[in-house]
């Protein structure tokens, strides 16, 4: 058990495959992708001297990459103990915590919250983002990523428990519903849209249990690396795409 980590909850099951963290590292071509597309946003590019708050850390990856911009901590929160205990190399305090709960110490601490393929998994995604924004100081960042798009939904969401896919205009109205100012929402990964509709038809072929493992775990290292380069050059040349397989979004709360 990593003795690091604050019971401040009981631990819960989660609408989340436990086998997903199974097949993904630092090293994974669209972990890597998702946090280039948010440094895309010059705030989040720009980050020093902060402290920021991720709901639903799983085994700590957004943790270990935010940490590596300029002076930022990360404290994390998760229910799921099996992700919580594949946890290393943080600066930051880690709960086993529901966040409904609102521990007095941590409400109003945060200088921005990370909700990282988190709100799908909500079935109340409005109230699960205004209570998330309770943690945070006036004016702190909310940082979201989503899978986007409803036509793309497919058995490998089902499976990792993903109850809805989003758009733009979706992530827009939570925002305008919580009192958070946008900064910027965007689409990425459109150099994917392909190998997702692909995925969406051929999965229902796929035996079950191999499902999560062929829906994210690229094939080998080949593929990974090409994956991985196509979308560092989607990120450099298309700053901003019409339509992606995920959505970024920034935005301010302003109580």
């Amino acid at each position: 058990m990593n003795n690091k980590i604050e019971i401040l909850s009981a631990p819960e099951k989660v609408d989340m495959a436990d086998e997903w963290y199974e097949f993904v590292s630092l090293q994974h071509f669209w972990i890597k992708a998702r946090f280039n597309a948010a440094k895309r946003d010059s705030l989040i590019n720009s980050l020093s001297n902060v402290k920021l708050f991720e709901i639903g850390c799983g085994n700590g990856l957004i943790i270990r990459q935010f940490e590596s911009l300029s002076g930022v901590t990360v404290d994390g929160c998760d229910l799921n103990m099996f992700a919580l205990n594949q946890i290393e190399y943080t600066n930051g305090r880690l709960f086993c915590l529901n966040i409904f709960e609102k521990p007095e110490a941590l409400i109003n601490q945060y200088d921005g919250i990370l909700l990282m393929d988190i709100i799908e998994h909500i079935p109340d995604d409005n109230e699960f983002l205004k209570v998330s924004t309770e943690y945070l100081k006036n004016g702190g960042l909310v940082i979201i990523n989503v899978p986007a798009l409803n036509f793309l939904y497919s058995k490998y969401d089902q499976l990792v428990g993903h109850k809805r896919r989003y758009t733009k205009k979706m992530i827009d109205d939570l925002f305008a519903q919580n009192q958070i100012e946008k900064v910027s929402i965007e689409y990425w990964g459109g150099s994917l849209l392909i190998v997702v509709l692909v995925r969406k038809i051929i999965i229902p072929f796929i035996s079950k249990s191999k499902i999560v493992q062929y829906g994210i775990a690229p094939p080998n290292d080949k593929v990974n690396y090409l994956f991985d380069k196509i979308l560092r050059l989607e990120n450099r040349i298309f700053r901003s795409s019409i339509l992606g397989t995920s959505i970024i979004a920034v935005g301010k709360l302003r109580k």
